[in-house]
């Protein structure tokens, strides 16, 4: 496998690939006239992980905000405590149901439920403001944050290995030999290695 990787590091190797030079594809790309696409839980791996090409800066402020997102859930418990008032732990569950519906993937599916979901956040957050409902603002101010957290992850992440892919030739040549990347061409047609080719 590892000399099938050095065979395709340039791109007139690869099998599927729609143009004749890496250079011709950063000109597309620079030029906004192609886009690429790649799952977002495997670019949410590659930045936290420090994969190749990935900057230490980058890595490290990535793996703070995760951890900022799970120390959450014990910042509420702890201002719970603070404001005394120990029924607002019930509103736990919609804590965890925040962290799943602000999963790219999850909000994907979900229809109009993410988005009913946080629009109800939005509106409960200035509800809790202007009543002074210090529980409710803590609940909402939470889920709020998850969500702002879960955006920062996954578009920093994406962007970054986009940014790579576009910049590195060899790990272009990697994603899209295991068939982790595609291109979607001016006219919308989607490019990607074929399924046989795959490493």
């Amino acid at each position: 496998m590892a000399e099938e990787i050095r065979k395709t590091e340039i791109v007139e190797n690869l099998i599927g690939f729609p143009y004749e030079s890496y250079s011709e594809f950063k000109k597309k790309w620079n030029s906004g006239n192609i886009q690429m696409g790649v799952d977002f839980r495997l670019a949410r791996e590659w930045a936290m992980s420090g994969g190749l090409y990935v900057p230490g800066t980058l890595t490290v402020l990535l793996n703070l905000v995760n951890l900022s997102m799970f120390s959450s859930l014990i910042g509420f418990i702890i201002y719970v405590f603070i404001i005394k008032s120990y029924l607002y732990l019930l509103a736990l569950p919609l804590l965890v149901i925040g962290f799943f519906l602000a999963h790219p993937v999850f909000s994907r599916n979900s229809g109009c439920l993410s988005p009913g979901y946080f629009l109800l956040t939005g509106a409960g957050f200035f509800w809790a403001v202007c009543s002074g409902n210090y529980g409710v603002l803590g609940i909402t101010a939470c889920i709020f944050f998850i969500w702002l957290c879960a955006k920062i992850i996954y578009s920093t992440s994406l962007q970054a290995l986009l940014n790579a892919a576009a910049t590195h030739e060899d790990l272009f040549c990697r994603l899209w030999d295991s068939g982790q990347i595609r291109i979607i061409s001016e006219n919308g047609e989607v490019f990607m290695m074929p399924l046989q080719g795959r490493l």
